[in-house]
């Protein structure tokens, strides 16, 4: 009786948590008279239980005889009830009955929840949703009423609204999608997009709705669920998911304001010192890439452009330095910038021989700038390359997307004579880090990664090493081979993504995962990925540092669908960016696995998105006139990770391209191992843009297990190439720092 009390409140309790209601009511209906008095009452009990109840003192009310539900409560209520066992009823001789979890066709109630104690003395828990609830929010409720019931409180803030909203209706539905729409068509750059298109289809990916969501909530007060939009990806059926702040969302403007003189690393930045210290300052997080410019640019207004967003970034104006084991960061003021030598125009250049030597510059971040800027002619044709390398401690992606669009800006106001005018002032990423470290560390956040990572196999290659392999030391030579996919792929897996309210890279990171499974990983996989590290709207117009390393936990169950693969991935990926801030060395130290001396990541496995930059494009001037550039890839020879997956979704005129990189590292991967990876993870993109989402998985399994060639091509790169897990050093994209094998150098480079 106690128990199925105590389990009554437990699972109302956690329902008004993720609901954000102030009430509810609960139905308890007694299964056998095994349970004694009261509840073995022949009449249901009820209880109305208060957000505000002390848990304690409901049990009781219940086990007193509970009491009427009348008045406010919400909600077409939560039934409990405890499963009797049948087989004795119903045994007849040589027959055994077995009770199926089964939910019953005319269910009264939204949500049923069924409790019993198995022979092993485990107490086994079953739901059952009602027909007013999306058929697939079982399984995730479940999952997440266990991890409450286990003592991780932040299983149930995930998806709640906040007290207050309501969802509009009518004629203020089609304003929410009007301003749906308009942050659509700012954040994807297509001003002529239209309230039925296509969210995805039209170039959006988990990051942009990451900032589009932020945005919504904090300039329109408008709160959407990242699962919305991927459900619903137009902004008009989008509006019909959005709530209303009561409040309005924050529009206070922030004040323009001076950096603080001096602000503590953020727990990112802090996370990448550790290993940038540990190998002696050196070159290793050298963030380096060029830019080839197609049209004549004045050198001197770039120069001023850049100077602009210096002053508007102070992040990218700052000195760091490490006393006594703790590393600061100070804002160098505009007025004192000119003792700083940071830019250089081509006359101070030796031509294209420099760009090199740019890439390997070790920075001194105590005595000069974060960043170099050095234009360069090249001989052979007289354009313009200009070099840009960055310290990564003051930069990401996101950031770099960042500073294009407002380079653009500045670029065209400087040539023209003029001076930038901004439409508002970012918060410094000083206020960031210092707001960041003085909370101190979301310890509930981090209970959130080991709740979800403790347990599982961590670190391990697919394949057994050899005896010669395990005496060896970590080493970072390695290789790459790169697969693009057929165009009927590629429109597979976005008709895939549609099917199963997913993005492409759920589906890509799915197939991925598939392959791994089929070529012997465990069926309980750790597998890394990035994270934008955004999870504060004020914040996301802010150059700096964020970006973080998660670790996802992929399971892979004998009956699994490819769907239900997918909408795994897809839920486990958007459920973590709330808890994003969390770098993985934290988690690892927590789970006590020695990241240093295992020399790699409690993940094997790191699947990576590069998101669309803009580091192709041009300068539009103030008559119209546009200086085109094109990036400039580098040449990349080493891998610091076991296998390495970068996803690029690229459009080459009207055809959409899907660019997949693989990098592996030759102390655990074979040439012949790393075939048999390569010609398993085609087929699984050629199966799941083909395969009937009800599919189990395990019929996708290769017959001969190491996969065929159908639906991709290859180009292998016998070269050596070196693939910098905190970003690639072409600079078309950014994660985070992974813990490094050894001492790097990159160098800029062009392919032919």
């Amino acid at each position: 009786a106690a128990m199925l009390a105590t389990a009554t409140v437990l699972i109302g309790r956690f329902l008004l948590r993720l609901g954000g209601a102030c009430d509810l009511k609960l139905t308890v209906i007694d299964g056998g008279a095994e349970l004694g008095v009261p509840l073995a009452a022949l009449s249901p009990l009820r209880l109305r239980l208060h957000r505000d109840d002390r848990p304690e003192q409901a049990v009781q009310r219940l086990l007193a005889g509970g009491e009427g539900c009348a008045g406010s409560a919400t909600g077409q209520g939560i039934e409990v009830t405890w499963l009797a066992d049948c087989a004795d009823v119903l045994a007849l001789p040589g027959l055994a009955a077995q009770r199926l979890p089964l939910p019953s066709l005319d269910a009264g109630t939204d949500l049923s929840l069924g409790l019993t104690v198995t022979a092993d003395g485990r107490l086994s828990v079953e739901l059952a949703t009602g027909p007013d609830l999306s058929p697939t929010i079982g399984a995730f409720l479940l999952e997440r009423f266990a991890a409450f019931a286990d003592g991780d409180e932040t299983a149930a803030i995930l998806i709640a609204a906040s007290p207050g909203q309501s969802r509009p209706a009518g004629r203020e539905s089609e304003d929410v999608a009007t301003i749906i729409v308009e942050e659509f068509r700012l954040a994807l750059g297509i001003p002529d997009m239209g309230a039925n298109d296509d969210f995805f289809e039209c170039g959006g990916h988990s990051l942009i709705a990451t900032r589009v969501i932020g945005r919504l909530l904090g300039t329109h007060g408008i709160e959407v669920q990242i699962n919305d939009l991927f459900g619903s990806p137009t902004a008009t059926s989008l509006a019909r998911h959005a709530r209303r702040r009561a409040d309005g969302g924050s529009s206070v403007p922030v004040a323009v304001k001076e950096a603080a003189d001096q602000a503590p690393l953020s727990l990112a930045q802090q996370s990448l010192w550790k290993v940038y210290s540990a190998f002696g300052y050196g070159d290793i997080f050298n963030i380096p890439f060029a830019l080839r410019f197609l049209d004549p640019i004045d050198e001197s207004a770039f120069e001023r452009a850049f100077l602009d967003l210096m002053e508007r970034h102070p992040i990218l104006r700052s000195l760091f330095s490490d006393r006594d084991g703790t590393a600061r960061q100070v804002v160098v003021p505009m007025a004192e910038l000119g003792r700083y030598k940071w830019f250089w125009p081509s006359r101070e250049s030796a031509g294209l021989a420099d760009r090199n030597r740019e890439a390997g510059h070790r920075f001194d971040l105590a005595r000069e700038l974060p960043l170099r800027l050095r234009f360069m002619i090249d001989e052979a044709n007289g354009q313009q390359v200009l070099s840009l390398l960055f310290q990564h401690v003051v930069l990401d992606e996101w950031s770099v997307n960042l500073l294009m669009d407002e380079l653009d800006h500045a670029y065209r106001r400087r040539a023209s004579g003029g001076v930038p005018q901004w439409e508002a002032q970012p918060p410094p990423f000083h206020e960031f880090a210092a707001r960041q470290r003085a909370a101190g560390l979301n310890t509930g956040h981090v209970a959130y990664w080991t709740g979800r990572l403790r347990g599982v196999a961590m670190g391990e290659p697919l394949f057994p090493r050899t005896a010669d392999a395990q005496a060896s030391t970590h080493s970072a030579a390695g290789g790459w081979v790169e697969l693009k996919l057929e165009g009927a792929t590629v429109e597979g897996l976005y008709a895939a993504a549609r099917t199963n309210g997913a993005s492409l890279f759920n589906v890509v990171y799915a197939a991925i995962a598939a392959s791994l499974h089929f070529l012997g990983a465990p069926d309980d996989l750790a597998i890394g990925t990035s994270a934008s590290g955004r999870t504060d709207a004020d914040f996301f117009d802010t150059v700096g540092y964020f970006t973080t390393v998660v670790c996802h936990r992929v399971r892979m169950a004998g009956d699994v669908t490819v769907a239900g693969l997918i909408r795994q991935i897809r839920d486990t990926v958007n459920e973590s960016m709330p808890y994003s801030d969390i770098p993985i060395d934290l988690v690892e130290e927590e789970l006590g696995f020695d990241a240093m001396a295992r020399g790699g990541h409690m993940f094997g496995v790191f699947i990576q998105l590069h998101a669309k930059n803009k580091l192709n494009g041009a300068f539009t001037l103030a008559d119209g006139r546009r200086v085109e550039f094109r990036q400039v890839d580098p040449d990349k020879s080493e891998s610091l990770l076991g296998l390495h997956y970068e996803v690029m979704e690229e459009t080459i005129g009207a055809e959409r391209v899907i660019r997949v990189m693989m990098s592996y590292r030759a102390d655990l991967y074979d040439m012949e191992q790393v075939e048999a990876i390569r010609r398993t993870t085609c087929l699984m993109f050629s199966r799941f843009a083909t395969a009937d989402a009800s599919r189990p998985l395990a019929s996708l399994r290769p017959a001969d297990g190491r996969g065929s060639d159908e639906g991709a091509r290859t180009r292998p790169r016998r070269r050596r190439r070196r693939s910098c897990p905190a970003w690639s050093a072409s600079g078309r994209r950014a994660a985070s720092w992974l813990w490094p094998a050894r001492h790097l150098r990159r160098s800029v480079g062009e392919h032919p």
